[in-house]
């Protein structure tokens, strides 16, 4: 079973967004404990994209995939998340239990069926619950009134 990987994840998830732009390079972030120097770097695409869609990748230079995040990480995190909020025709379509919120319980519900042909949780509809559906849970987080 492959994963795109980073950079295939962010080209994927540009053209899902119908960006036509190219990656541009938005500076550093200061999320990590223990990297001197090299801090996380943002590459953006949002040019050209439908429905102030964009693509983000978030790059840990010289970390791992289990980093030790600092205190800025869950407020660059949820500053993003409440930018990059979207509106949808359906009052709240990944509202996974129907209680009027995208939060912690959608969020269990979709990862207890991980890895799995569940097309209630395939919310890409690639036939498998995983990372894009995850990314689509987190893009619609929050309460479905606003």
């Amino acid at each position: 079973f492959c994963q795109p990987g980073a950079e295939g994840s962010l080209s994927i998830w540009s053209q899902y967004n119908q960006c036509d732009g190219g990656f541009e390079n938005a500076g550093t972030l200061n999320l990590v404990n223990g990297i001197s120097g090299s801090e996380p770097s943002r590459t953006v695409i949002s040019e050209g994209c439908s429905d102030h869609g964009s693509a983000e990748l978030w790059a840990i230079n010289g970390g791992n995939h289990g980093p030790s995040f600092n205190s800025n990480f869950r407020r660059e995190l949820v500053d993003w998340l409440l930018e990059h909020r979207r509106s949808s025709p359906d009052q709240c379509p990944i509202d996974l239990n129907d209680d009027g919120t995208v939060d912690g319980s959608d969020l269990s519900m979709m990862l207890a069926e991980w890895g799995n042909e569940v097309d209630a949780y395939d919310l890409d509809g690639d036939g498998t619950v995983g990372s894009a559906d995850l990314g689509l849970l987190f893009a619609a987080w929050g309460d479905c009134s606003n």
